[in-house]
């Protein structure tokens, strides 16, 4: 009987080692899986926050358009607080993913008065656009979007 030496006969992988090696590939697999998951969480987050940022935007610059005057005259009257409060889903000038958030726009009555030596010198409008996402919408945050700006009356 020819017997081979012992180097040659080992050749392959034991069971054990595939076993290691399987168990490490897991390991490896699973943490890149997490990883995608959470990168792709703060990616939805940052979207929803640029998406809150830029509805709140929107009536603020109306608002400054308008101007002073017009907002103090037709302040109870105009459809600025129906229509840039609410956001429907109808409305095609929003992207698609507008109408998962409420929008509230609240005005400063009466104006700020800024005095000077006991004379009133300026007026302005406290405009408060609040932004929140729906509840039940893949929510991760919790927190909410709010801007405040003063729309002044010119001299």
């Amino acid at each position: 009987m020819k017997t081979t030496p012992r180097a040659q006969r080992n050749k392959g992988f034991s069971l054990i080692e595939l076993l290691i090696a399987i168990f490490f590939l897991a390991i490896a697999l699973l943490a890149f899986l997490v990883l995608s998951s959470y990168s792709n969480r703060g990616t939805m987050d940052a979207y929803a926050e640029i998406m809150a940022l830029s509805l709140a935007r929107e009536p603020i610059e109306i608002a400054r358009t308008l101007g002073f005057k017009w907002l103090q005259k037709f302040k109870d009257k105009s459809p600025f607080k129906e229509r840039f409060g609410t956001i429907k889903e109808k409305d095609f000038k929003y992207p698609e993913d507008a109408h998962l958030f409420n929008r509230t726009v609240k005005i400063s009555d009466p104006p700020i008065k800024i005095k000077l030596n006991g004379k009133d010198v300026a007026a302005a409008l406290c405009i408060t656009v609040e932004v929140k996402m729906r509840e039940g919408w893949a929510r991760q945050s919790k927190d909410k979007v709010v801007l405040h700006a003063l729309i002044w009356d010119s001299p």
